[in-house]
């Protein structure tokens, strides 16, 4: 699914229900808002499983088997045309999620959200290198995924 007018791209290579489906559409938004992602900046997100996290994971880290989430932070290069230019790629493996929730105690839906999220403070220069950068983060991730308002649905 997509939203070509804000160009962000939400692939399920796995399942989803509606309502996790919605929930991310709803991040993606509160997302680009929150951090003033322009317009033209082309916005990825890929929820797929173990085997492709688990390849991007052994190519681009040099680690063996999958991961949580992965995010490849791109932003424009000289030469790309202004209008519109990949910012960044988020990868979840819905595998991972399930796993993480039921440890959790929580719904799929809900840590998927959160995964989704890590992996867009990622694009937007958070990071988690030492425990003040994971202080931040973890606020980040709070607010972002902080409940939205009635009646304020939409696509990112």
């Amino acid at each position: 699914m997509t939203n070509s007018s804000s160009r962000t791209f939400l692939r399920t290579l796995r399942r989803l229900s509606p309502t996790d489906r919605d929930r991310l559409w709803e991040l993606l938004r509160r997302w680009r808002r929150l951090y003033r992602v322009p317009a033209a900046a082309v916005v990825e997100v890929t929820i797929a499983g173990d085997d492709l996290l688990g390849e991007l994971n052994r190519r681009w880290r040099r680690k063996a088997g999958p991961t949580d989430v992965l995010a490849f932070e791109l932003g424009r290069e000289e030469g790309e045309p202004a209008q519109v230019w990949l910012w960044g790629e988020v990868y979840v493996s819905l595998d991972r999620a399930r796993e993480q929730a039921r440890g959790r105690g929580v719904r799929v839906g809900e840590e998927l959200a959160a995964l989704v999220a890590h992996g867009l403070l990622h694009l937007v220069g958070f990071d988690h290198k030492n425990m003040t950068g994971r202080e931040e983060m973890d606020r980040a991730a709070a607010k972002l995924l902080k409940a939205p308002a009635a009646g304020n649905r939409g696509r990112a």
